[in-house]
C-alpha cells in the first residue's frame, strides 16, 4: 500500500497521549487526590489528531450526626440526622433501618431500646452512616404488699427503690 489511502485491508494505527501523565492507552485508571481535568490527544496513522477532555470531580463524604434519645415506655420521639458537606448543592437521600424510612427526620415508638442506623447518600453517590439509639426508660411502680392494721395503728409501706420522684396518693 502506498500513499495516505487505506482500504479494508489496512491496519489502522491510533496513538493516545494523556495529560496529565504520559500514558498512551485508550483508557486510563485514575484516582486523583483533587478534582482534575484530563486531556487525551488521539492521532491516527495519517497524522490526523483530535483532542478531548474529561474532568474527574472529587466529592466529599458527608459529615453526619444522628441524635440519641431517651423516652418513657409507650412514648414516641422524633430522631433526625444533621448533615454537612459532601458535595455541591446538597442533594442528600436518607435510609433508616429498621423501618426503611427515607426522610431526614423520623418518628419512632420502640418498646425496647433500639439502634436506628441511618445511611446518607449524596447526589454523587458518596455515603456515610451513623446510629441513633433510642433508649427506653421504664419506671416500674411497686408499693409493696397489701397490709392489714387495726384502727389507730400505723404501718410503713414503701415503694421499690430505683425511682427518682415518688408521689403517694392520697397525699400523706
Amino acid at each position: 500500500m502506498s500513499g495516505r489511502y487505506c482500504n479494508s485491508y489496512c491496519i489502522r494505527r491510533v496513538s493516545y497521549l494523556w495529560n496529565p501523565g504520559t500514558l498512551n492507552t485508550a483508557a486510563i485508571a485514575v484516582s486523583p487526590s483533587a478534582s482534575t481535568n484530563y486531556v487525551v490527544t488521539v492521532t491516527d496513522n495519517n497524522g490526523c489528531s483530535s483532542t478531548a477532555g474529561a474532568s474527574v470531580l472529587l466529592a466529599r463524604i458527608p459529615q453526619i450526626n444522628a441524635q440519641d434519645r431517651t423516652i418513657c415506655l409507650g412514648s414516641s420521639t422524633n430522631i433526625s440526622v444533621n448533615v454537612s458537606g459532601g458535595g455541591w448543592g446538597g442533594g442528600y437521600t436518607y435510609l433508616w433501618n429498621p423501618g426503611a424510612l427515607t426522610t431526614q427526620q423520623i418518628n419512632v415508638s420502640p418498646i425496647v431500646t433500639t439502634n436506628y442506623l441511618v445511611t446518607v447518600t449524596t447526589n454523587f453517590g458518596c455515603t456515610a452512616t451513623d446510629t441513633s439509639t433510642v433508649t427506653i426508660s421504664a419506671a416500674i411502680a411497686d408499693a409493696g404488699l397489701n397490709q392489714s392494721i387495726c384502727i389507730g395503728n400505723s404501718t410503713t409501706i414503701s415503694a421499690a427503690s430505683g425511682g427518682t420522684f415518688y408521689n403517694w396518693m392520697p397525699e400523706i
